[in-house]
């Protein structure tokens, strides 16, 4: 296998144009959106029968999600609704002339995003999700650093006895620091939760725009599928206010670089952007998987490997050198603190089943229906016309079935901290609409269920994590 193909897409003229059908018909969208309602309110009753009645368990009001509450919108909330959602189709429009251009892309997803945000308001959509409550914030945290010598120096301890805000104890210090630094610029904890979003869309998109034009050699369908990730209500609903915004980022960063040839400058962007993930998140040990089986797949080598983890691992010992941080004693702390009585599943079988199946429900669900669907048909395609993007979602899938496994993501959020899936999930839909030969306009039909799904929930719902 030449070494290109890594990033060249694979032509398959048989395939690629089969018979054009109707995406979604009127009534099959009546019937999935409804299914969808149904078989929520069918788990959360069968969850709450268990819980009642068979075996208490850590049960979510809202099961399955993790935090949510349900709100009756104002007028002034519908009337937001309303406006973002006509300018999204009339951005649609515009970007459907300008032929999903990047820069017009980027624009637009900031635009929608912190339209959908606004639905709830300046002080819930802006602000409270940023200082949060009791200081349970990265904010909090942030206010108390007074000498970086000390908060690095004491970071672990200070996770161990709980000393931070529930967030920052299972967190390395990025989080907090990357917070810290926007409050600087901004002293508005609301501004800092748009100036995450405005950080977070162009990081995202560049580097996932790259890959998709890969995938599928075109940038007009490379760019709906980016503008399509910015539509999923979990995007929507989570990319102002979070770091996790600015991790997935950075882990497509990491992605794109390490899919490149090899050579010098994607080993040495893909350090850069995996060092700065994990300085954010123990979660970014996902891409160690991944990488390693990809490239023993691919090339039946692990050098590549060996020289981005070993790269990763220098800078952080550079880290403990300057600053007595250990990173690896860190980690172990934090996965103290989620599962204090050891492995979950021997622990509290019980809650272990139980929270598997909501953070799964969960992720599912802020992914949408429309595309559940879509990313169940396009394996199939995916496989056939790209074998290595095949192997690649495969991997990592697979990767987070053993992270679902071994008991991470115990207190659910899997839609707020599992946003970096999202890019491969998109390749599998992606090769679906590519193969089957879908119009323009059943594309745009699909960017409008998935972002209509997003206004909804910002309309009827609050989730403060």
């Amino acid at each position: 296998m030449s070494e290109q193909s890594t990033l060249a897409p694979d032509d398959h003229p048989g395939l690629s144009r089969r018979s054009a059908g109707r995406l979604f018909t009127p009534r099959s969208v009546w019937m999935i959106a409804g299914g969808l309602v149904i078989a929520l309110i069918v788990a959360n009753r069968f969850v709450h029968f268990v819980c009642a009645n068979v075996t208490p368990f850590d049960c979510q009001p809202f099961w399955p999600f993790s935090e949510f509450s349900l709100r009756p919108p104002m007028v002034i909330d519908l009337v937001v609704a309303i406006v973002v959602s006509i300018g999204f189709l009339y951005t649609r429009n515009i970007l459907s002339r300008t032929a999903y251009r990047l820069s017009t892309v980027i624009v637009a997803s900031i635009l929608l995003i912190l339209g959908t945000n606004y639905i709830l308001g300046w002080t819930n959509g802006y602000q409270v999700p940023m200082i949060g409550g009791g200081g349970e914030q990265y904010y909090a945290d942030a206010q108390e650093i007074d000498d970086f010598g000390v908060f690095f120096r004491d970071y672990t301890t200070n996770q161990a006895e709980r000393n931070l805000g529930i967030h920052a104890r299972v967190h390395p210090p990025g989080a907090v620091l990357l917070i810290w630094t926007l409050a600087q610029l901004f002293s508005e904890p609301g501004l800092i939760s748009a100036a995450i979003g405005v950080i977070a869309v162009p990081l995202a998109a560049f580097f996932m725009n790259r890959i998709f034009r890969a995938q599928l050699g075109d940038q007009t369908q490379a760019g709906t599928l980016t503008f399509l990730c910015f539509l999923i209500p979990s995007i929507q609903i989570y990319t102002v206010a979070t770091v996790d915004a600015i991790i997935a980022g950075l882990m497509v960063g990491w992605l794109y670089f390490f899919l490149q040839p090899r050579c010098s400058v994607g080993i040495i962007g893909a350090i850069i952007c995996l060092f700065l993930a994990s300085f954010i998140t123990f979660v970014a040990v996902f891409v160690l998987p991944v990488m390693a089986g990809f490239e023993l797949w691919r090339r039946r080598s692990l050098v590549r490997t060996v020289l981005i983890v070993g790269g990763v691992a220098l800078m952080h010992g550079l880290v403990y050198l300057l600053t007595s941080y250990n990173y690896v004693d860190s980690f172990f702390a934090a996965a103290r603190i989620d599962n204090p009585y050891g492995f979950m599943l021997f622990a509290d079988p019980v809650n272990y089943l139980f929270t598997r199946l909501e953070g799964m429900a969960e992720f599912v669900v802020f992914f949408g229906p429309f595309l559940s669907i879509l990313a169940v048909r396009g394996l199939p395609a995916l496989r056939r016309s790209s074998p290595d993007f095949f192997a690649l979602t495969a991997l990592a899938l697979l990767t987070l079935g053993g992270m679902f496994a071994v008991g991470m993501f115990r207190y659910g959020e899997t839609a707020r901290i599992l946003m970096f899936v999202l890019p491969y999930l998109l390749l599998v839909v992606g090769a679906y609409l590519n193969e089957a030969g879908v119009s323009q306009r059943d594309r745009s039909l699909l960017l409008a269920l998935v972002f209509f799904q997003a206004v909804l929930m910002q309309t009827f719902g609050i989730y403060i994590w």
